[in-house]
């Protein structure tokens, strides 16, 4: 762990760079019932060293490429319900690096996100919860009943392992919030 500069001038303490988070991001996905939107990613020892190996994806574009382009889903719909999951899962590893190039697309529309090397920060505050006007009806059922340190505590540490919890409790919080404001219907898919 170090102090890392970032573009934009913006300081980073403790900044981690980790394969690890890779298999943590899977593991929580599937505890989550949303494995399905990030490649099966497992550890591996290459000549004593650890690492992470993840299934391809063949992707037909990056998010970056298909805004480039202007290309709009066929279906709005299940394109908004797959972003927003991709917007709550973001938020409760706080992925430092979620950009364009990071999610990816096939020819069949669906999202995949990959490279969570720079996820599970420690900071418990949520960002952007402006854009975080929707959820899938099981994601938030799960958020409410699981706990973490069973599925990935061999890749986070304590201190990890609290900050998504306290961010899942943000989560929760907020769109409980939501749903008392706008109503079930409103937020939940």
């Amino acid at each position: 762990m170090t102090n890392v500069r970032l573009s934009g001038g913006r300081t980073e303490l403790n900044f981690v760079d980790s394969f690890a988070y890779n298999i943590a991001a899977y593991r929580l996905a599937g505890l989550l019932g949303i494995d399905n939107m990030i490649p099966v990613t497992v550890e591996r020892r290459w000549r004593a060293e650890r690492g992470a190996v993840s299934w391809w994806v063949d992707a037909k574009w990056t998010e970056g490429e298909r805004k480039e382009l202007g290309l709009d889903p066929p279906d709005s719909r299940i394109w908004n319900q797959q972003m927003y999951r991709l917007l709550v899962f973001s938020a409760l590893v706080q992925d430092s690096d979620r950009n364009l190039g990071n999610t990816l697309i096939t020819e069949a529309w669906k999202v995949w996100m990959i490279d969570f090397t720079r996820a599970f920060r420690l900071a418990s505050e949520l960002h952007n919860l402006d854009g975080l006007r929707r959820c899938d009806r099981e994601l938030l059922a799960k958020l409410r009943a699981q706990q973490l340190e069973g599925v990935a505590g061999d890749y986070l540490n304590g201190l990890e392992i609290d900050a998504v919890m306290t961010r899942r409790d943000g989560l929760v919080e907020h769109f409980e919030q939501l749903i008392a404001e706008r109503g079930e219907g409103r937020v939940l898919y």
